[in-house]
């Protein structure tokens, strides 16, 4: 005989649960959410709210990876309400990493309470709140402290700063591939050897396709004066001062210099929305400052 898999009754042949279990549990799950969803947002009330999620869980057939779960939703969702503008102030940085301390959502991740999907959410999460945390530091005058932990192989100037590393980039290069397309209107005769009748007949003409070339993969770093690459087989320092456009991508920014042959450059850094806020900052040229260390 089959048992409910909340309340562990016994059941009729091919059945999983009573109706009225899964309601009860349906209501609880939503109650969960809503109430650690709540807290997040409120930035309060953490003291008991593991007493008050215990209790929910216990009414409504939910277990304790199940309240995990709804602790690292809610803050994902605080997260999406804190960005939604793109701007992250100090108030909402101290609320969603605090919370996330509070109730170890790193340690839930590690010990597997959290289903694979929100698990694979989390990290996504936190580094664009982290650089969101970056460019408010930058919009205030100071150099935000970067997360790059690999070696700079640069030699930079004596008046610049370093702002943000990125590693595993791509650069790449607007190229032009060329095709000839047509061919000759009738029959060509031989009539000696390495001559041909005809040959104004032929009608190809070439066709241009433009294109991004891959150039060399390595690191993006970007200072206060300047945009560098540096890979196996490519190494450029890019002024500010000389790029005239800046186009956004998803995984990264293009730029054109200005020059008189000027093509664009890529750089996929894997962020493009972190990357264009930077670099559109950072090339205003506004002295930045250190910051004070507390």
């Amino acid at each position: 005989m089959a048992r409910c898999q909340y309340c562990g009754r016994s059941l009729g042949w091919f059945q999983q649960s009573h109706p009225e279990c899964e309601a009860v549990y349906n209501r609880a799950w939503y109650d969960l959410i809503r109430t650690a969803t709540d807290a997040v947002l409120a930035g309060q009330g953490w003291e008991t709210l593991s007493d008050r999620l215990a209790l929910i869980a216990d009414e409504g057939y939910c277990t304790d990876a199940e309240i995990a779960e709804a602790l690292a939703l809610s803050w994902l969702s605080g997260v999406d309400v804190a960005l939604d503008d793109d701007v992250l102030t100090m108030e909402e940085v101290d609320r969603l990493g605090n919370f996330y301390q509070h109730f170890d959502l790193l340690g839930s991740i590690q010990g597997g309470q959290l289903q694979v999907e929100t698990a694979l959410r989390i990290g996504p999460a936190h580094k664009r709140m982290q650089h969101a945390l970056a460019l408010q530091i930058l919009l205030e005058g100071y150099v935000p402290p970067s997360d790059s932990a690999f070696p700079i192989p640069l030699n930079l100037t004596r008046t610049e700063m370093l702002v943000w590393g990125f590693d595993n980039c791509t650069y790449y290069e607007d190229a032009v591939s060329r095709s000839y397309v047509g061919g000759s209107a009738g029959v060509s005769v031989r009539v000696a050897r390495g001559v041909y009748f005809r040959s104004s007949n032929f009608k190809g003409y070439p066709v241009e396709t433009a294109y991004l070339k891959h150039v060399d993969s390595g690191i993006v770093v970007l200072t206060t004066e300047h945009i560098y690459f540096a890979g196996p087989r490519k190494t450029l320092r890019v002024p500010y001062s000389k790029v005239v456009g800046y186009r956004p991508y998803s995984d990264g920014i293009g730029i054109w210099r200005d020059t008189a042959s000027a093509r664009q450059q890529v750089f996929a850094t894997g962020d493009g929305w972190f990357t264009y806020n930077l670099v559109s900052n950072l090339a205003k040229g506004v002295p930045l400052k250190q910051l004070p260390t507390t």
